[in-house]
């Protein structure tokens, strides 16, 4: 008997992840919560989706566009796009009591946040994909900002979160008394069958997609955790990916003043550029993508380009990303080491004002 219950507790330690293979290791029936079954719906193509995916990489990489363009899979309808910043809130993002006016008075009212109204839409049209995409996710606090939401992104192999949360007052609230007048064409019978699939807990399924932007080359980032980006898949941008897929664009660009030695394309120059801060062991994160001056800029005409490449690129060089290291890239006296006399002599004598 002892040996017997010897061997089970092994088969518990090395396969027991989930509380279905609990329930086998001890030779029971598992019973499984509605939320974690597996639903019978068919998303098509998007079913071989990541549900949860960051896009990171350098700026100008083309992370934004690829995001777009990856969301025309679903219906433009189905989407939903929020851009993070340092004051965004957990009450913003998931839901929150708010003042709202009523006639003549002012009354409370719950109003749910980005994530949430994505999700009661994809609880309530199991069969349609909604994606929900957040721009530069971390410009916020994301513990903050997910609060006890962070739970609900470990999902199973359905692609359904493992472990559901308890349902605060505030949307059980909002589901009794509120979500019949946001919605004017959901049922009784609809809002009463919600109520029964969260019975054992809010819980994020597997149409609901949240898809983000990352980029964390810029000062007003926060770090985030590994706890949090583990929970994530990511898709790297690299720093020439973009320009070797659109060579035949960049060829058609308007180039940069020189001083008075001509002009130089822009990607040539960015590549010097990023070749100097290599050397200089800057970090790939902080190098310039193709399009950090934007497609706009560079089909417009040469006097634009090199006005934004001024005000935009050697700004940036300047501030940010040589800010400690600025005599051994830019080659000018110390004593005349601000950002206007760079610009004065860039006008006068060209690339020469960089050491590379």
């Amino acid at each position: 008997m002892i040996l017997i219950l010897k061997e089970k507790l092994n088969m518990i330690s090395d396969l027991a992840s989930t509380s279905e293979e609990l329930y086998k290791a001890f030779g029971k029936n598992p019973v499984i919560p509605n939320n974690l079954q597996k639903k019978d719906i068919d998303l098509g193509d998007l079913d071989k989706e990541h549900r949860q995916i960051i896009y990171f990489g350098a700026p100008g990489t083309g992370k934004s566009f690829q995001l777009n363009e990856d969301s025309k899979k679903f219906n433009s309808s189905n989407v939903e796009r929020v851009t993070f910043h340092r004051s965004m809130t957990y009450g913003q993002f998931i839901g929150v009591f708010k003042p709202f006016p009523n006639q003549d008075s002012i009354t409370y009212k719950y109003v749910p946040g980005f994530l949430m109204s994505q999700l009661i839409r994809a609880l309530l049209n199991p069969n349609e994909a909604y994606l929900l995409i957040i721009e530069e996710i971390n410009r916020a606090d994301v513990s903050s900002v997910f609060g006890d939401f962070f739970q609900l992104l470990d999902r199973n192999s359905e692609n359904i979160s493992m472990y559901p949360i308890s349902i605060s007052y505030d949307f059980k609230y909002y589901l009794d008394n509120e979500l019949k007048n946001d919605l004017s064409n959901i049922s009784d019978n609809q809002i009463s069958e919600l109520k029964n699939d969260l019975q054992s807990g809010l819980y994020l399924p597997s149409n609901l997609f949240i898809w983000a932007t990352m980029n964390s080359a810029d000062q007003g980032v926060i770090s985030m955790d590994t706890a949090f980006k583990r929970r994530w898949e990511q898709k790297y941008f690299g720093i020439n990916d973009l320009y070797e897929s659109n060579r035949s664009d960049f060829d058609m660009f308007y180039k940069i003043k020189n001083g008075s030695n001509g002009s130089i394309s822009w990607n040539d120059l960015r590549q010097q550029i990023n070749a100097k801060l290599i050397i200089l062991k800057v970090p790939e994160d902080k190098l310039l993508g193709p399009y950090f001056i934007s497609k706009r800029i560079l089909e417009s005409d040469e006097q634009i380009v090199t006005e934004s490449f001024e005000s935009k690129v050697i700004m940036y060089l300047f501030d940010d990303v040589v800010r400690h290291n600025r005599q051994d890239f830019f080659n000018i006296e110390e004593e005349r080491m601000i950002y206007s006399e760079i610009i004065k002599d860039f006008q006068e004598k060209g690339i020469s004002v960089f050491n590379i």
